[in-house]
């Protein structure tokens, strides 16, 4: 924004053919290096997104090798995608380019697409393959439990545990659906508005999603969870006592009260 007020107050006192030029060679000038550092840093909290996701679902799955390899082969692929995205796409937005860079954007522009393209692609596979690796878990987790325990021993721990892959569940897929709309937008599909949002959100975004999560798990604000605590906590069956052959009010302990306001 300082940038932008740099040269857009100084152009209402430009004569009416000098500001166009004047605001697109000033923009070049004062925003083309931080966008290029902004490309380079972007890709480095993408990379890391994806490393912390595919951790995540190795570490739930007790760090078996096949997943391990997967998790080195997605760290290299990924990385190397998103640096040359930074030497072949990323000199393009400095005030002067080099030559290279230039003919290559000129001449193969639809080589420097599928690199984009397949950046892109391959963290959303990471997100993926995370978000169905650990839900497979959870549900296997889900039928081991119910198929071992009784209906009333050891539901605290199994809520628990559940709730919590749920949680990452949840929002991994909401992460992976972002994704998908970043990528369109990415690609100019939602026009050239949904194209600069796109850019300038999923950044921050993907740097917070970690962290998020683990917020989320420690506060177990889970919408599945609830329905666990729902449909396993105690009936609600109100009890009715007679009086003079006709039944009373229905009375209602203040547990039962109480639980039902927690599942609400």
């Amino acid at each position: 924004m300082r940038t932008d007020l740099y040269y857009l107050i100084p152009s209402r006192l430009l004569p009416a053919g000098l500001e166009k030029t004047s605001s697109t060679l000033d923009n070049a000038r004062l925003n083309g290096t931080k966008m290029f550092v902004r490309t380079l840093c972007e890709g480095v909290v993408f990379v890391f997104c994806d490393v912390v996701s595919m951790w995540r679902a190795y570490v739930i799955y007790g760090r078996p090798r096949w997943l391990r390899t997967i998790c080195i082969a997605i760290f290299v692929v990924s990385s190397g995608l998103y640096i040359l995205i930074g030497i072949f796409y990323g000199p393009t937005l400095v005030a002067n380019p080099p030559n290279f860079v230039t003919r290559l954007n000129r001449e193969h522009g639809k080589f420097v697409f599928g690199l984009e393209l397949a950046a892109f692609l391959t963290t959303a596979g990471a997100q993926v393959s995370s978000t169905v690796l650990i839900a497979r878990k959870a549900w296997t987790h889900r039928r081991a439990v119910q198929s071992a325990l009784s209906l009333d021993e050891g539901r605290s721990d199994y809520q628990r545990t559940t709730a919590v892959l749920y949680v990452v569940i949840e929002s991994g897929l909401a992460y992976t659906l972002i994704w998908v709309l970043y990528v369109a937008s990415a690609k100019s599909w939602f026009g050239p508005i949904g194209y600069y949002w796109g850019s300038f959100w999923m950044c921050q975004l993907s740097g917070i999603f970690p962290t998020l999560v683990v917020v989320i798990v420690s506060l177990r604000a889970s919408i599945l969870e609830r329905s666990i605590v729902t449909t396993t906590g105690p009936t609600t069956t109100p009890i009715r006592f007679a009086v003079g052959g006709t039944d009373s009010e229905t009375v209602v302990p203040q547990a039962i009260l109480a639980t039902e306001k927690l599942a609400v």
